[in-house]
């Protein structure tokens, strides 16, 4: 067996891990790790989560979290079954494909979401956000050719780089400092537990129904969590000049 890519994967992680620890510094100070180590609210526990869950101030964003995480697992998960029975292509070809999916998220996460957020409403890029992204796996879903899906990737990308940036950071401003570090690591469990999910759906839905199936079921996750933004979340605060 080549484990070749595993090793150049590996060397890449080793690099990235060491950039985070040169350019990445801590920004917690010596006394305020103090005081989360003594607070109640930074610990896990099911009471915690009972409480997140049906908090107003957080329990939205867990919604959309899961719908949202869901449908971009269940593209990232199927989509090399899906490539090789839609348009024929090898490990070579998929692994490709999905490294401009990467790389377009990256840049987009990187180089535009801080610009639109000083430009626009952040419930507005939110909902955007969700709805470039159901729009995007929908075409997806009815890939004919590599230039049609190359097309689709890009609002799905870019939507998704929106919608997952912006639930982080709002529920980030909701929430109060001790609590933060809490509800991100709800959030990742969630997602966690979705990626087990993911795969398994879009599998059942291959084989029942067709290759178009998970990119359906994917773009209606995104399409309802566009609604679900406008309709509960009026009036999100705009970044100033200073947050962005």
């Amino acid at each position: 067996t080549d484990i070749s890519p595993l090793r150049h994967l590996s060397r890449l992680e080793a690099l990235t891990l060491a950039l985070i620890a040169v350019f990445l510094p801590e920004s917690l100070t010596r006394e305020r790790k103090a005081e989360l180590r003594v607070s109640p609210r930074s610990r896990f526990s099911l009471k915690l989560l009972i409480e997140a869950v049906t908090d107003p101030r957080i329990g939205k964003f867990l919604h959309l979290r899961v719908f949202t995480a869901l449908a971009f697992l269940v593209f990232q998960t199927n989509y090399a079954l899906f490539a090789q029975r839609r348009l024929g292509y090898d490990a070579r070809s998929t692994g490709l494909s999905l490294a401009v999916v990467g790389l377009l998220v990256a840049v987009f996460q990187g180089g535009l979401i801080g610009p639109l957020a000083k430009r626009f409403d952040e419930h507005r890029l939110f909902a955007a956000g969700a709805l470039l992204s159901g729009i995007g796996l929908a075409a997806w879903a009815f890939t004919p050719s590599t230039a049609w899906l190359l097309v689709s990737l890009v609002p799905m990308s870019l939507g998704q780089g929106l919608v997952t940036t912006l639930n982080r950071s709002l529920v980030t401003k909701a929430v109060d400092r001790e609590e933060i570090g809490g509800t991100l690591g709800l959030m990742s469990s969630l997602e966690s537990g979705i990626n087990i999910l993911a795969p398994l759906i879009g599998g059942v839905l291959i084989g029942s129904g067709g290759s178009w199936a998970p990119g359906l079921l994917a773009s209606a996750l995104m399409l309802w969590s566009a609604l679900f933004i406008a309709r509960r979340f009026p009036a999100l605060p705009r970044l100033s000049p200073a947050q962005g």
